[in-house]
């Protein structure tokens, strides 16, 4: 389900919660169709503490048009204000599944205005070092 142009909602998530050697992180392109059900349908289904990354690529539903269920799901990864998002503006954010509104990092450029960028250093995840087989 990745477009070969790469436009729509893109998103990262690490669980460290179930995090062994063998963890990758999830990583979804939401580009057509029923895009907001879609994208609820991934938020919800998140553990608490999960960390999201999401930004957009090209023309996406405009927050005023996006469903009470999606506008919900990311308020739930700590978003705010997503009803305000144009369809054309570039938008990235670095979430927890659980977090209060504004207290993650978010950003919002507008049409033409260059890329939405955040910067920010993920918690190192608790990886025992050795393990007792006794």
């Amino acid at each position: 389900d990745y477009p070969q142009n790469g436009t729509g909602w893109n998103f990262v998530t690490v669980d460290y919660s179930s995090f062994n050697n063998e963890h990758v992180p999830s990583v979804i392109n939401i580009s057509s169709g029923f895009m907001c059900d879609r994208i609820a349908d991934y938020l919800e289904k998140l553990p608490m503490n999960a960390i999201v990354l999401a930004a957009t690529a090209g023309s996406v539903t405009s927050g005023e048009k996006m469903s009470p269920r999606c506008v919900k799901a990311f308020e739930s990864i700590g978003v705010e204000k997503i009803e305000k998002l144009r369809s054309s503006d570039s938008f990235a954010v670095i979430g927890v599944k659980g977090a209060p509104p504004s207290s993650i990092k978010q950003m919002s450029v507008p049409k033409n205005k260059g890329a939405a960028t955040i910067k920010k250093i993920l918690p190192t995840p608790c990886i025992p070092l050795c393990v007792d087989a006794t």
